[in-house]
């Protein structure tokens, strides 16, 4: 089973694919963890369930406007496993592509070692990959007994492939994404292999407000017109900062110590608030700069629990 976080709010829009294993072994391991937690402390408890929680195995970054790539994701989406790639291509005209550039598009390598299926996309696409872009498990290894928190220093992070591990990590543990070399028609027919998904888990703010509005727009659609469940967390969520580029010269705010707190319409400015940038304030276009945002390694389904609307700060255009 398939489930995805869609960061949208600026370019590149990313989306990282998460496999929950549903066989039989491991929904009675996952019974067997739920009935010891009544004897665990609750600490121990989270640990334990989060360890089961969906694993992040595919990352997806796509360069271009959110009005122009969320279509091709929907196209991904709508492909059944008998489309064969020539018939994308013919569906991705180079008017289309255009508009549009792979940013990145990695694998994890336990995954690919074990799914066949996916060997052999990759062996008929021709698509190389490159090893030397992997993440070393061998690096912080002082810092594995620890829980690595939203707020941890960079050195504990993938900061290459911007994930961070919201989840006990010991020295057993094997983290190696391994870089693509293909091309954004390739990527898209790959990523086609995860659908359908069971669910879509989003950030539906802060950021830009155009690139806000169509990804509200685009999953509220999706989820009408297919069996999708979405759900959604605010942008800082998957920040290392309480700081995320807005326009001009000028960033959101997170205040301090409000990482947890579920942002609502109601409370939305005792929260966040908008304020002179410090992250290249030269710069004064009104490019974002998502070079902060990162995605968890476990999808934890307890964390997106704020309204599938789109969050404002400033009024909406």
């Amino acid at each position: 089973m398939y489930k995805a976080i869609l960061l949208s709010i600026g370019t590149p829009t990313t989306l990282g694919i998460y496999y929950e294993d549903m066989s039989p072994n491991e929904d009675k391991l996952n019974k067997a963890s739920l009935k010891e937690a009544v004897y665990t402390d609750k600490a121990d408890n989270e640990s334990t369930l989060e360890n089961k929680a969906p694993k992040l195995i595919f990352i997806l970054r796509i360069d271009g406007k959110t009005s122009d790539v969320l279509p091709l994701l929907f196209v991904s989406h709508s492909l059944d496993k008998k489309t064969t790639y020539t018939s994308l291509e013919s569906l991705l005209t180079p008017e289309v592509l255009s508009k549009c550039s792979l940013a990145e598009c990695l694998i994890d390598s336990s995954f690919l070692k074990e799914n066949k299926e996916i060997k052999h996309i990759l062996e008929t696409l021709s698509i190389k990959d490159s090893i030397d872009s992997t993440y070393s498990n061998q690096t912080n290894s002082a810092n594995r007994p620890n829980c690595i928190d939203k707020g941890a220093n960079l050195e504990n992070l993938d900061t290459k492939h911007n994930i961070y591990f919201n989840e006990k990590i010991d020295s057993k543990t094997n983290i190696d994404f391994i870089k693509l070399d293909c091309s954004l028609t390739k990527a898209l027919y790959l990523l086609s292999y995860f659908m359908p998904l069971n669910a879509i888990y989003y950030s539906r703010g802060v950021g830009s407000l155009s690139a806000i509005k169509l990804t509200h727009v685009f999953l509220h659609t999706l989820a009408l017109s297919s069996d999708i469940k979405i759900y959604a967390t605010n942008s800082f969520y998957f920040s290392q900062t309480n700081e995320i580029k807005a326009f001009a010269n000028m960033s959101f705010y997170l205040k301090p110590d409000s990482k947890h707190v579920v942002i609502t319409d109601s409370n939305v400015k005792d929260y966040i608030h908008i304020a002179p940038s410090n992250i290249n304030a030269s710069n004064i276009n009104d490019s974002l700069d998502l070079s902060t945002l990162f995605l968890p390694y476990r999808l934890i389904h307890d964390d997106f629990l704020e309204s599938c609307t789109p969050l404002y700060v400033t009024p909406a255009v």
